[in-house]
């Protein structure tokens, strides 16, 4: 199905109102996603002009997405509004082949009408994420969702702080003040599993952040002893009726003379029964018992051949596992409790508790009524909690779907937040109860950034990549729809691209990104022009260093944009790793890796040397007579005091002055004291625990490095290919393109390493997107 169909504007001639469908649209990359809900809010709009803009609700990824898509339909209205003044012919968008709307002439007085007055009141149009929606929510029925009205959100420092002091105290109750057999029954198996209780605090933590799934109203289970059991007394009469083996006579001969657990036995007494025989079935070679039904039962108490595991595992591991989710269980709901009393939500409750508000049907009912049709961009990014508060908005009292309330926009393909919890699968099974209860399923397929022949080899590949399949829930293959150029190649250039493949060589397996690098560099270097032209798009940058140092060798300019790794660029590396040494004094290995930082610059034989002589020489002494000191006035600085007094103290900005990107590192050092003073104002906590808040934003890609960009800069640019969705480059180089197949059916994109592709064209001809 094309872009242009089932796309009329009004209402059919004869006054009548078509019934407005729900709608489902699939747009691919470049097909102009945001385009069409634009196309589908102008036309409810000029189709109504008494329809008040704040019952329709645009639900975007980001804060600048929702601002984008409100401005556009600003300007789209008075783009009509100024055509329909001129009396000229209405499309939109303007000048378009293939426009989404078309004004006929016998609607240009309503729509005159409708542009005037919604332009009058464009502001109350509800254009926002979908966490300050559901915070609007909260706030309108604050009583009802058990909150305060005033309730405060708590996010980063803020919000890590609180979790650990209630962690703390939480821990006091369960251990101390109000501790039960039971629990501390878990809490010593959970121990006995791990060994330290960081790792307990860390699995909890972790399952904390999944509290969305622990909460969901059918729970997930470990299932339980009674699925197993009848394998385990198969597995324990086989060995007692066989006879026996030389291969296993320990077991043989334990099950025969030790009476198995009596029926409905706990876990525990399956445990323990099995403690004695654990390490002879981990450790008894199956295929070497010759008696069949010795062989089977061993293969039963093991859980299949492969040595090295034992029921006995798995049932210690099940134990110690039904432990950590009955103890995270019970902190999430302390956690619940205590934020209550302080009066603070931090954005998952945002969803959480707004699903939870939802479940009261009379509150639906009134949530419901305030809103007339709800758009959702972005939809593959959605996850299971937003898609079931938008599931609930879209129905009437009776379960079924309002006609023309929900339409939803996505490309299941383009699923790339998973660590905010996006799941294609949830994409998948709302969209088709949508369309099964009647929706409109809608795919745009002209794409506008790339021209036919591009395009071309890309509906090859992904056609290749993504069969028509049966649905599988447990593997991520959405169908490809083939894709349509919206723009020739009739600009009077080649709308061919040359394809160049360039052979790297290399000595030694470990040199092979610098040999990929020095062939990209000598090729450039040879080819000369703007380099403003050439863009390297990475797959990942784990890598890209070693290409930005030979870039240097070679006296190439380069730019990199923002990029989500910059807490793992060497300069905030190397300031946190100091900080780490002076927030945790007992840690040598901090202390070691803080003193080979160019804060310190030791070698690894004044380190080797000190530590063995207890601290007593030169360098090393040195070292830690600075460090002391920064402990000491950390008692009394805040963080970004500290770090500036680090920075003084060390002279590393002149260290950083002699380096060839010396003004980005110190940019660098400057962005990690904005976090301190951020972090200073909001949480005042001590050093150590601005070091534990930034180990665990490493884990979460969100804090983003200020930018170097000049645009006007002769540079290479160097990007991930998902940053430079959008932006178009005269030359695009491919590097660390290899990798080996592990099916037949991906052989299609596999090149022999090491080898990097480059697609040379013009600005015109080709898309990084």
């Amino acid at each position: 199905m094309t872009q242009q169909a089932s796309l009329p504007f009004m209402r059919p001639q004869d006054g009548t109102h078509a019934r407005r469908r729900n709608l489902v649209i699939e747009a691919g990359a470049g097909t102009g996603k945001t385009t069409a809900i634009v196309a589908e809010v102008l036309r409810l709009l000029l189709d109504d002009p008494d329809l008040a803009p704040e019952r329709i609700v645009l639900v975007t990824f980001t804060e600048k997405a929702a601002g984008e898509i409100a401005d556009r339909i600003h300007h789209a209205l008075a783009a009509i509004q100024t055509a329909l003044e001129r009396e000229e012919r209405v499309t939109w968008p303007a000048g378009s082949p293939e426009p989404l709307l078309v004004i006929p002439p016998e609607q240009r007085e309503r729509a005159r009408a409708a542009c005037a007055r919604h332009l009058a009141q464009a502001d109350s149009l509800r254009s926002q994420t979908i966490h300050s929606f559901c915070q609007a929510l909260l706030r309108e029925f604050p009583i009802e969702a058990g909150l305060d009205p005033h309730f405060k959100i708590v996010e980063g420092f803020e919000r890590t702080l609180l979790h650990e002091e209630l962690y703390e105290a939480w821990v006091d109750e369960e251990t101390r003040t109000n501790a039960s057999p039971e629990v501390l029954r878990e809490w010593e198996a959970l121990l006995a599993h791990t060994g330290y209780l960081f790792q307990i605090r860390d699995m909890i933590f972790s399952l904390v952040e999944r509290r969305d799934l622990l909460l969901e109203p059918a729970r997930y289970t470990l299932g339980n002893l009674e699925e197993i059991e009848g394998d385990i007394r198969k597995g324990l009469r086989l060995v007692a009726a066989s006879g026996g083996d030389e291969k296993a006579a320990g077991i043989y001969r334990y099950v025969r003379a030790t009476p198995e657990p009596r029926e409905g036995a706990t876990l525990d007494e399956w445990i323990d029964y099995f403690a004695p025989l654990a390490r002879e079935i981990r450790t008894t070679a199956i295929r070497g018992i010759r008696n069949a039904s010795l062989r089977e039962g061993v293969r039963l108490l093991r859980g299949g051949d492969r040595s090295g595991n034992s029921i006995y595992d798995a049932l210690v591991s099940h134990r110690a596992a039904s432990a950590l989710l009955a103890m995270a269980q019970r902190f999430i709901a302390y956690l619940d409790r205590e934020k209550r009393t302080l009066g603070v939500v931090d954005f998952d409750d945002l969803l959480l508790r707004t699903a939870k508000l939802l479940e009261d049907p009379a509150v639906l009912e009134r949530a419901r009524a305030r809103f007339d049709h709800i758009f959702v961009d972005e939809f593959q990014d959605t996850d299971r909690t937003q898609a079931r508060i938008l599931d609930l908005l879209a129905r009437d009292r009776s379960g079924r779907y309002v006609d023309g309330k929900l339409v939803v926009v996505g490309d299941p393909k383009q699923s790339i937040y998973g660590f905010r919890r996006a799941d294609p699968e949830t994409y998948y099974r709302m969209t088709r109860r949508m369309i099964e209860a009647g929706a409109e399923e809608r795919a745009i397929d002209v794409q506008y950034r790339s021209d036919p022949p591009l395009l071309d080899a890309i509906n090859a590949m992904f056609a290749r990549l993504f069969p028509e399949r049966p649905h599988d829930p447990n593997v991520f293959r959405p169908v490809y729809r083939p894709l349509r150029a919206g723009r020739g190649g009739g600009r009077g250039t080649d709308p061919d691209p040359r394809i160049t493949f360039l052979q790297a060589t290399h000595a030694e397996p470990g040199a092979k990104y610098v040999g990929e690098a020095e062939a990209i560099a000598r090729w450039i270097r040879n080819r000369g022009g703007d380099l403003r032209r050439y863009a390297l798009l990475f797959r990942r940058l784990t890598r890209v260093d070693d290409y930005l140092e030979t870039f240097r060798r070679f006296g190439i300019d380069f730019v990199l944009p923002p990029t989500r790794l910059f807490l793992d660029r060497p300069a905030p590396v190397d300031l946190l790793t100091v900080l780490r040494a002076i927030g945790y004094p007992f840690d040598l290995g901090a202390e070691i890796s803080a003193a080979r930082t160019p804060y310190f610059a030791l070698t690894d034989e004044e380190i080797a040397a000190g530590v063995l002589d207890c601290g007593a020489v030169g360098a090393w002494l040195a070292f830690k007579r600075s460090i002391e000191a920064f402990r000491e006035a950390s008692n009394h600085c805040t963080v970004a005091e500290l770090i500036d007094l680090v920075i003084g103290t060390t002279k590393i900005e002149a260290v950083y002055d002699a380096a060839h990107d010396g003004d980005r590192a110190r940019l660098h050092l400057e962005h990690v004291r904005r976090i301190a003073f951020d972090y200073d104002r909001r949480v005042g906590g001590s050093v150590r625990q601005f070091v534990d808040e930034i180990s665990r934003r490493r884990g979460e890609p969100d804090e983003a490095e200020p930018s170097l960009v000049d645009e006007s800069r002769n540079a290479v640019r160097i990007l991930t290919a998902h940053a430079a969705k959008g932006l178009e480059f005269d030359t695009v180089i491919l590097p660390d393109l290899s990798f080996s197949p592990n099916r037949d059916e991906i052989r299609l994109l596999t090149v022999e390493e090491p080898q990097s592709l480059l697609l040379i064209g013009n600005a015109e001809s080709i898309s990084a997107g």
